[in-house]
């Protein structure tokens, strides 16, 4: 689970777990599709939070893990080693690849649940605990209200951001649709205001032309077009 895809596609990292004794063990994996090789990055920890992100091609952090350094993929030293940012509790900050110096980019009234940086590293999108999506800009600071939303994603080119908001009674979700809205802030658009199915999960396709969906793990997939 909590796997992300390498910029080139040709990788894919993600934890696997098992349990024994009924005690859970932790692992990190990167996966190489064109040579099948499967390499353990780390292994059987109790604990292992965050989700795995790409800094760069040859580097790896945990989203949401400040105690884990970022993970080398080979001996060789990254050639671009980027700063990356990662949030603790309700704090943003911005950590320098190199040493590890952070500084404090946002603090929130509420803990942070999920950070989304967008592909060109100038917005982030993320989410309170109980609480509304917002999407920040990095380079002025300024932020955007979106409401409540969940399981927000990045178009390829930086320039939409679709997430779903959903309804629940306090055991199981009633109402979920999914939207759609401009990096900016405009253009906010229920995708799936028509139907009366719960949609969640969406994703963008690989060409930015579609999203994708299912309906409360039903086995179905469905697109809708982005116009």
């Amino acid at each position: 689970y909590g796997f992300s895809w390498s910029q080139s596609g040709h990788a894919i990292v993600f934890k696997p777990a098992i349990y024994l004794n009924n005690r859970r063990y932790n692992s990190l994996v990167r996966y190489q599709l064109d040579t099948k090789e499967r390499t353990y990055l780390l292994s059987d920890l109790l604990r292992l939070p965050g989700q795995p992100k790409w800094i760069d091609t040859a580097s790896i952090y945990l989203s949401g893990n400040m105690d884990q350094p970022p993970i080398l993929l080979s001996n060789k030293v990254s050639e671009i080693q980027k700063d990356y940012y990662n949030y603790s509790n309700n704090t943003i900050y911005q950590v320098r690849h190199t040493d590890g110096e952070k500084e404090s980019l946002k603090t929130t009234p509420k803990q942070i649940l999920q950070l989304e940086i967008s592909p060109d590293g100038m917005y982030m999108a993320y989410e309170e605990y109980g609480g509304h999506l917002y999407i920040l800009d990095i380079k002025n600071g300024s932020t955007l209200d979106l409401g409540v939303g969940n399981e927000a994603e990045w178009s390829r080119d930086s320039k939409m951001l679709v997430f779903m908001r959903t309804q629940d009674d306090g055991h199981s979700i009633t109402e979920s649709d999914i939207y759609i809205v401009n990096a900016d802030g405009s253009e906010l658009i229920n995708l799936t205001d028509e139907t009366e199915q719960i949609t969640m999960r969406p994703t963008f396709s690989v060409d930015d032309k579609y999203i994708i969906y299912d309906t409360d793990a039903n086995g179905q997939l469905y697109r809708v077009k982005v116009k």
